[in-house]
């Protein structure tokens, strides 16, 4: 009974530390291997990076109700045949990377990044998914008849 209560213990913190591991491997990962790339679109300008064609339809600056002061810059794309919008709040995700709006310019031109990180991102999210399974079978771990809990940190 012992053994099977030290083999249990071991293996949530064995857990716990793997998620680490693999949260840190995936962060080293993403650092060695990400590619971005910044963009200028003019309307009508077709581009293509890490395989992923973009052409701006058209930039558009949404304003609060009543006011001058910006509410968001959207972009209208062309990705890879399909229209499709990015915002500043809202990247979007296509063929393995990210397009993240990032400015604009008087003349009408939209400046996107485009991130291509399938591998760093893979591990990263593992060692999350890790890391709350291991928080979970340590939070129902008993010890002495007491529920013995850790605090999740991404709670």
């Amino acid at each position: 009974m012992r053994l099977i209560k030290l083999l249990a213990r071991s293996s949530q913190l064995m857990l716990l530390h793997m998620s680490f591991l693999l949260i840190a491997l995936g962060g080293v990962t993403t650092w060695l291997t990400a590619r971005e790339s910044r963009v200028a679109l003019a309307p009508g300008m077709p581009v293509e990076r890490y395989g992923v064609s973009i052409e701006l339809l058209r930039f558009q600056t949404e304003y609060y109700p009543g006011g001058d002061v910006p509410r968001d810059y959207v972009s209208y794309l062309l990705v890879n045949g399909a229209e499709m919008t990015v915002s500043v709040n809202r990247p979007l995700a296509v063929g393995g990377c990210r397009i993240y709006q990032q400015g604009y310019t008087p003349d009408g031109c939209s400046i996107v990044s485009i991130r291509k990180d399938a591998s760093g991102t893979a591990l990263t999210f593992t060692g999350f998914a890790l890391f709350f399974i291991g928080g979970l079978l340590s939070l129902f771990r008993r010890r002495r008849g007491v529920a013995v809990a850790i605090v999740v940190a991404a709670f």
